[in-house]
């Protein structure tokens, strides 16, 4: 679905995002991980998920309204929050996640979505994407997603692994196809590997759109 972009259908994509956005952090508020979760951090005062969908939802349709893409695979996608809406409005989703709770989450949440089917949310370690995980249709018409993805072991006393953060950016750019596109959510160290694989002519850095940065695979 692409829009013709201005500066009021930003303002109102923003806005209907942000009552979404609002709506599920209410209706699914935050809930503890099990002790059997990957992600629990027993350290930590909060070891909790539950707010899934950020407030670059907004951001997110503007971005591939405005470079005409037509399908987003969400990395890290937790319950499928944003796959799911995204979804609705005609685009081509996929989500990967590693974590059985949330998957089963996604499935009491999320069962169909519009008219379009059931969600493809594929369990595996973030780690060890392909090329064709990376593939929904044409390459070229798919952005992927990321806000802060997560693999077992990333955390570690509440820290991030900076050697898995190493080895996903790295692989993730080596799997990806020519033109395709990255929407990051800036957050964490992430943010260095990136800016490097540009540093290395490996991804052209296209623009920020608000806290939302948008690589391009060359």
């Amino acid at each position: 679905m692409n829009i013709e972009l201005n500066q009021s259908t930003e303002r109102i994509i923003r806005q209907l995002s942000r009552k979404f956005v609002n709506y599920m952090r209410l209706t699914m508020p935050a809930t503890p991980y099990s002790e059997n979760s990957l992600y629990y951090q027993p350290k930590q005062d909060k070891a909790e998920y539950g707010y899934y969908i950020n407030d670059d939802l907004g951001d997110i349709i503007i971005a591939l309204s405005k470079y005409e893409l037509n399908q987003i695979i969400d990395l890290g996608c937790g319950p499928g929050h944003i796959i799911s809406f995204l979804q609705t409005f005609g685009y081509k989703v996929k989500g990967f996640e590693i974590e059985d709770q949330l998957i089963t989450d996604h499935k009491i949440s999320h069962p169909r979505s519009g008219n379009y089917g059931e969600i493809p949310i594929i369990k595996k370690n973030i780690l060890t994407l392909t090329t064709k995980d990376l593939t929904i249709r044409d390459p070229e018409n798919c952005a992927i997603y990321f806000y802060e993805p997560l693999t077992s072991n990333d955390y570690r006393d509440g820290k991030p692994n900076d050697d898995h953060i190493k080895s996903f950016v790295s692989n993730l750019v080596k799997q990806m196809s020519k033109g395709q596109y990255i929407l990051y959510k800036c957050a964490g160290n992430i943010s260095t590997y990136l800016y490097k694989e540009a540093n290395n002519k490996n991804l052209e850095h296209i623009e920020n759109l608000n806290s939302l940065i948008i690589y391009r695979k060359l």
